[in-house]
């Protein structure tokens, strides 16, 4: 085989691979999984649709990085902009944006565009790119701990995303933890809860334990003591058992207000989503 057949063979082979899977990330898995669980996920829908129109932005033009086809987004929130650039590593993420949002946004007149690329290792590249645009990550930022596969790694490229968008505005919603939940209970809340900052139950200061007590969960194998209002919203959903560190704290200034969606992802499993917007003084 020539140099130029193996080059395509491997781009095939890639696209092939991000279309099943996006590096573990998305993919055609989870666009089936959104499908098949719209109707178990509306409570979390109605509550980031919420909280998405509370926070009307300046720009008119929106980049979207990893926006997962749209799934969990709202459509009257991305009807306010003029232009949209998704950034996703999935090539199937633009036919299910499609399908989720283009009405609405053939509707609002709203113009948008695909581009297969990395957007979080190309950060900086696309701020260059796109100077104008108010940046989203929709639910991508709580997925590199399944996509690096490498914790230190995770941490400082998470770190550092707020020193890379110190100048821009932008916002995120991903996933803080991730757990399952014991259903024999009262049904659990479905409502969100709003934080001062995002160091307000001390994100990332569980520590680990050697006693077994009621303050304890298993965390990414380890057996973990939180303080107590982190306790109180893993009590709300009725958490048991190993729960799943996303390793996404650090995202947001600890002086940031955030709003904290609990996410029933399937049954007898809950997702802690994280969200807040930054905004620069111009």
């Amino acid at each position: 085989m020539t140099d130029k057949g193996y080059s395509l063979g491997r781009i095939a082979l890639d696209w092939l691979k991000d279309a099943l899977h996006a590096q573990e990330t998305g993919g055609l898995s989870w666009h089936m999984s959104a499908w098949l669980s719209r109707k178990r996920w509306e409570p979390t829908q109605k509550s980031i649709d919420d909280f998405l129109m509370r926070h009307q932005v300046s720009q008119s033009e929106l980049l979207l990085i990893g926006g997962s086809a749209g799934w969990m987004m709202s459509s009257p929130w991305l009807s306010q902009f003029k232009k949209i650039k998704m950034i996703d590593i999935d090539p199937l993420a633009p036919l299910f944006f499609y399908i989720n949002h283009g009405k609405a946004l053939r509707k609002s007149g709203t113009a948008w565009g695909f581009e297969r690329r990395d957007g979080i290792r190309e950060l900086s590249l696309l701020i260059k790119e796109y100077p104008q645009s108010f940046i989203w990550f929709d639910n991508v930022l709580g997925q590199q701990c399944f996509k690096l596969k490498d914790e230190d790694l995770v941490l400082r490229q998470l770190k550092h995303i707020k020193v890379i968008l110190k100048n821009s505005h932008w916002g995120s919603i991903h996933d803080w933890l991730s757990g399952p939940v014991d259903e024999s209970l009262a049904q659990p809340p479905s409502t969100s809860f709003l934080l001062d900052n995002a160091n307000s139950i001390a994100f990332g200061k569980a520590k680990e334990t050697e006693n077994t007590d009621p303050n304890t969960l298993i965390l990414n194998n380890k057996e973990m003591g939180f303080d107590v209002g982190t306790q109180i919203l893993l009590n709300q959903v009725n958490a048991t058992g190993e729960w799943q560190d996303h390793l996404s704290t650090e995202v947001f200034s600890a002086y940031q207000s955030c709003q904290l969606i609990p996410w029933y992802f399937k049954p007898a499993y809950c997702h802690f989503l994280i969200a807040s917007f930054t905004q620069i003084n111009e």
